[in-house]
């Protein structure tokens, strides 16, 4: 027979292994390595075999997954650079037998632990980003003789500069920053104006810390409408446009930050610029940092 492709997928169709194999005979088995799977019970599996003349045969396996200790790390969905957070690790024995558990974390070991029958806990490792662009890592955990690992990924948002510009000004207050504590509520106040000589429609682009949860409803208030074109979330920023305003006429409002996640982080830096010269622009850095506890 001719090289094969052997690809084997849970029922969600995530390729799990994917590898060349030269087969003799149909009867020769071959080893396909799966993932570890969080899920208990039956796990459907696809098995597809596919020649160099684009002949395919398929096969569906059930297997069945036992119960065992399952482990799971929360992250916010970015950073900025300089940022900790500590990061909850869940614990969860599936089993109805106490088992020794040691984890590593980007090959640093975690304190080990002896977890129940049925017991779930949570542990917590700070984490430091002292450098932009995509951070990956592995937190790996063994069970006994088995060990799984868990790779992730997260964008580290870089530091900017700050660039004023005598023609904008922008203020941004948040009236707690230290000892927040997780689901704590955090107002942050907006103030802003220009001084062309014309009314001027403007772009805000406010930074976002990492690990809290932007609630936008107090920008639906009737005074806001007045001034407000449109805004959107994106990853680690809110993006306003306005309408036309006057020089010289100070606009001002809020919204609220919820605290998720315990660390020091650092909002990225805000910019603000007039639609009709994009080009011309202020960068306001953060020099504060949230702190926050649980």
């Amino acid at each position: 027979y001719p090289p094969f492709q052997s690809i084997a997928t849970p029922g969600n169709g995530k390729v799990e292994s994917l590898q060349t194999e030269t087969i003799q005979k149909m009867s020769v088995p071959i080893s396909i390595p799966l993932q570890t799977t969080q899920q208990i019970g039956k796990q459907l599996v696809r098995v597809q075999l596919l020649n160099d003349k684009g002949v395919q045969k398929t096969a569906l396996l059930s297997i069945e997954t036992e119960p065992w200790v399952v482990s799971k790390m929360e992250l916010p969905s970015f950073v900025s650079q300089g940022d900790q957070i500590a990061v909850p690790i869940d614990l969860h024995n599936q089993t109805h037998q106490e088992k020794q558990v040691s984890l590593k974390l980007n090959t640093l070991p975690l304190p080990s632990m002896t977890l129940k029958e049925n017991q779930h806990t949570q542990i917590r490792h700070l984490l430091t980003f002292p450098f932009s662009g995509q951070h990956k890592g592995v937190l790996e955990q063994k069970v006994e003789t088995v060990i799984s690992t868990r790779p992730y990924s997260l964008y580290v948002i870089p530091k900017i500069l700050g660039r004023p510009h005598p023609q904008m000004q922008l203020m941004i207050r948040y009236p707690k920053t230290k000892n927040i504590v997780i689901g704590e509520e955090v107002p942050v106040t907006i103030t802003f104006s220009h001084r062309s000589p014309q009314p001027k429609a403007l772009g805000i682009q406010i930074g976002l810390p990492a690990g809290f949860i932007p609630m936008m409803y107090p920008l639906a208030d009737t005074p806001n409408q007045q001034w407000l074109e449109w805004y959107r979330l994106t990853q680690g920023g809110l993006n306003i446009v306005t309408k036309e305003i006057p020089p010289s006429q100070p606009i001002r409002f809020h919204f609220l930050l919820k605290n998720q996640f315990a660390g020091r982080v650092n909002p990225p830096a805000s910019q603000m610029f007039f639609l009709s010269q994009p080009e011309i622009k202020l960068i306001q850095p953060h020099e504060e940092f949230l702190e926050s506890n649980y």
